[in-house]
C-alpha cells in the first residue's frame, strides 16, 4: 500500500518537476528610423524542452508600432492563423504537425519584417508580449508545461528622423516631421555600414550612386547596403548595352545620365527595328568614346 502511494505521488508530481521556464526574446534593430520599414526577430529559449507549437502576439507598450503582413517563419511548424495587417500587434498561431523544436539558447522562431513607426511626436517604446491566452507555447510531453514563460524584453526603441548616413535607406526627410512625404525622395544609397572609402566615392550624399559604380542590396529600407566600382569590362558592357538597346543609362532621372535628352532616350528604332544614318552615327561615336574609357581604366 505505501509503494503504490509513493508511485502514484511520484505519477502526480513529475510534470511538476519536469516544468521549465521558457524565455522569449523580440530583438529588433538600431537605429529605428520614423516611417522607414524595419524587422524584429523573435526568438524562443525552451531550456532543451521539445515543443511542438507555439501562438504569440506582440505589441509595443504604447501601441505606436504598426504591424504590416510581413512574416518570416523559421519555425517547423504548420501555420494556423495570422492577425497583423497594419495594426497594433500581430499574432502568430501554429499548430501541430508532427513535427517538433528543441533550443537551448535564444535561437529565432519567426522575422516580423514590415514593422514601422511613423511621426516625431512619438516617444520612445519597446516591443513586448501580449497577454494569456495569446501567449503559449506547448511542450511535446503530455502533461507538461512550461512553469514560466519569460519574455526577455525588448531594448527601448527611440526612432530618429532618416538621414544620410545612419545606416538605413531612407528618404529625404525634407520638412523633419518623421513621415515619407509626396516629394521626399528615397535615398539611393547609404553608407553609414559600409563606410569605406570606395563605397563613400561612389555614393554621393545619399542621392544617386556615380557612374562606373554599382550598388548591392540597395533597396528602400535597406541595412547592408554596399557600393562598388564596377571593373572595366563590366562598366563597358552596361553601357554598350543601353546604348544599343536605345535606353538611357543607367536612369533617365540620374544627374551623370548618358544617352539620354530630355528625358528620353536619344536613340530611336523605327517599326521595323532600324535607326536613321544619325543615330548610327552616334553608336559609333559613341562606343569609340566607352572604348577610350576602357582602355583608360585599364591602362592606369
Amino acid at each position: 500500500m505505501k509503494t503504490a502511494t509513493i508511485l502514484i505521488l511520484i505519477l502526480i508530481t513529475l510534470p511538476l518537476a519536469l516544468a521549465q521556464d521558457a524565455q522569449i526574446s523580440i530583438t529588433p534593430p538600431s537605429p529605428v528610423i520614423y516611417d522607414v520599414p524595419f524587422t524584429a526577430v523573435i526568438s524562443v529559449n525552451s531550456h532543451n524542452v521539445e515543443f511542438i507549437d507555439y501562438d504569440l502576439s506582440i505589441g509595443s507598450s504604447n501601441n505606436d508600432v504598426v504591424f504590416g503582413t510581413g512574416l518570416k517563419r523559421v519555425d517547423p511548424f504548420q501555420v494556423s492563423s495570422l492577425t497583423g495587417s497594419e495594426q497594433t500587434y500581430y499574432r502568430v498561431r501554429t499548430e501541430t504537425n508532427g513535427k517538433v523544436m528543441q533550443t537551448n539558447s535564444l535561437l529565432p522562431i519567426f522575422h516580423l519584417t514590415k514593422l514601422s513607426i511613423t511621426g516625431t511626436s512619438k516617444v520612445s517604446t519597446s516591443l513586448t508580449l501580449q497577454f494569456t491566452p495569446q501567449r503559449t507555447i506547448t511542450p511535446a510531453t503530455s502533461g507538461m508545461s512550461f512553469a514560466n514563460i519569460q519574455e526577455v524584453s525588448s531594448q527601448t526603441i527611440t526612432p530618429k528622423l532618416s538621414s544620410c548616413g545612419d545606416g538605413v535607406v531612407g528618404y529625404f526627410d525634407t520638412n523633419s516631421n518623421g513621415v515619407k512625404d509626396t516629394g521626399d525622395a528615397n535615398e539611393a544609397c547609404d553608407c553609414g555600414t559600409d563606410p569605406t572609402a570606395e563605397c563613400l566615392a561612389g555614393c554621393y550624399e545619399c542621392r544617386y550612386i556615380k557612374l562606373g559604380y554599382k550598388g548591392t542590396d540597395c533597396h528602400f529600407g535597406s541595412r547592408s547596403c554596399k557600393v562598388v566600382e564596377m571593373d572595366p569590362g563590366q562598366f563597358f558592357l552596361e553601357k554598350t548595352t543601353a546604348l544599343i538597346n536605345g535606353e538611357c543609362y543607367p536612369n533617365a532621372g540620374h544627374p551623370e545620365v548618358l544617352y539620354c535628352n530630355n528625358g528620353q532616350p536619344i536613340l530611336n528604332y523605327d517599326s521595323q527595328g532600324k535607326i536613321n544614318t544619325p543615330g548610327k552615327i552616334m553608336i559609333v561615336s559613341s562606343l569609340a568614346a566607352s572604348l577610350v574609357d576602357f582602355f583608360r581604366s585599364v591602362v592606369s
